[in-house]
């Protein structure tokens, strides 16, 4: 049995850093929960597709198709959020 992962790596560090990014502008509490990040034990996530594709107009434009994307994910603040609690 053989396995593979896909080839693009996000350390844990950065995947904090995504998700502070994106999470901390609509959820004052985001600091509070940032341990579940470092504290989750992994030390490397795999992605299909590079971070930067991810959460740029990339994704959306696969998506939505060309002309169609909306703003990047980042820097929307909570309209991509959703509701606060």
């Amino acid at each position: 049995m053989a396995t593979a992962l896909p080839p693009h790596v996000l350390t844990q560090d950065g995947a904090l850093d995504r998700a502070r990014t994106i999470l901390a502008p609509c959820y004052p509490q985001f600091e509070r929960i940032s341990g579940a990040f470092e504290n989750a034990g992994i030390d490397r996530r795999y992605s299909v597709a590079e971070m930067d594709w991810v959460f740029g107009d990339g994704a959306a434009a696969a998506v939505l198709g060309p002309g169609d994307a909306p703003a990047p994910l980042v820097g929307q603040g909570c309209r991509t959020c959703g509701p606060t609690r």
